[in-house]
């Protein structure tokens, strides 16, 4: 029993198998990795495709406001230092 194992284990195929397994952990490892990014990128597409929606809706509403704002501000307020405007 003993030599048959001694044939089974021998220092080159100990080598290949070890090989084969740093081999096996490094793919496993990228692909964890890759999996990761991929996540991460989606998210932050999803994220900036919201921010764009946001800011797509906000800009005329807040263009229309500022206007109606400073019509309003003027309509009630003199400038001291300049009586004209």
């Amino acid at each position: 029993m003993m030599k048959k194992l001694k044939q089974i284990v021998t220092p080159a195929r100990m080598i290949v198998v070890v090989a084969v397994v740093i081999l096996a952990g490094l793919v496993t490892w990228n692909v964890s990795i890759y999996n990761q990014r991929k996540a991460a990128q989606a998210d932050a597409t999803t994220t900036q495709q919201k921010i764009n929606k946001v800011s797509k809706d906000f800009t005329p509403k807040y263009k229309k406001t500022e206007a109606q704002a400073k019509k309003e501000f003027r309509a009630t307020h003199s400038d001291p230092l300049n009586p004209g405007n």
